[in-house]
């Protein structure tokens, strides 16, 4: 037999624990009391482990279902991919980052363009300084145009993929330009921008559509 309050062995006939001195009488369906609650205590111990791991399993599922899209403006190939989908929030991050690059860049293009002109017109071809000074200024301006090439790619790229998130071909984006070409120009601007003001404000699709997964990751951003 063993005591029920210590555990401790009891000889048999023992009316009380040798070790605690509680009583034993009936020791024997005590030590089975003792062996199910440690039994039960196994028991119940059990569920929490079992909710962590469906926990770490669902948020694993999850994770796998609505992935958010991890942008980053400093990665090159994602400026120039038309494939996927884009959130608001990357697609005003960019705009604002495109807008203040082709302000930089026009800024430098222009004044390129008129040291250039001016070293090299001016000094006669006489001044060697101003030569060189107007050589690379052109070469500045030269660097600035093409820079605002690349900035005119990212501008179409960024507006296919938003309007992918809203499900729309990036064919839409055709009208744009075609009026560009047809209105003046400050018809061209106004349009121009109402579009980009609007696909920043539409909310796109939530969930998986034909270009992609939810870049929000389920959220309404």
């Amino acid at each position: 037999m063993f005591c029920g309050k210590c555990g401790s062995p009891v000889p048999d006939g023992a009316d009380f624990c040798p070790n605690c001195g509680a009583r034993v009488r009936n020791a024997g369906p005590l030590s089975k009391e003792v062996q199910t609650a440690g039994s039960q205590s196994q028991t119940h111990s059990q569920p929490p482990a079992q909710n962590a791991q469906n926990g770490s399993s669902t948020g694993s599922t999850g994770s796998t279902g609505s992935t958010p899209h991890n942008f980053s403006l400093t990665s090159i190939p994602e400026w120039f991919s038309v494939s996927g989908r884009m959130s608001r929030q990357e697609y005003w991050l960019r705009i604002v980052t495109l807008l203040c690059c082709s302000f930089i860049s026009g800024i430098v293009l222009s004044l390129g363009i008129v040291l250039a002109m001016g070293c090299l017109v001016g000094s006669g071809g006489g001044n060697v300084l101003f030569i060189i000074i107007g050589l690379v200024c052109a070469l500045a301006a030269l660097a600035a145009g093409g820079f605002m090439i690349a900035l005119w790619v990212c501008w179409i790229t960024t507006i296919v993929r938003r309007l992918h998130d809203l499900n729309l071909s990036g064919w839409w984006y055709v009208p744009i330009a075609i009026a560009g070409a047809v209105l003046d120009s400050v018809l061209w601007g106004v349009a121009s921008v109402g579009s980009w003001i609007a696909l920043g404000c539409i909310e796109g699709n939530k969930g998986p559509n034909r270009f992609g997964e939810d870049p929000r990751g389920g959220s309404c951003v």
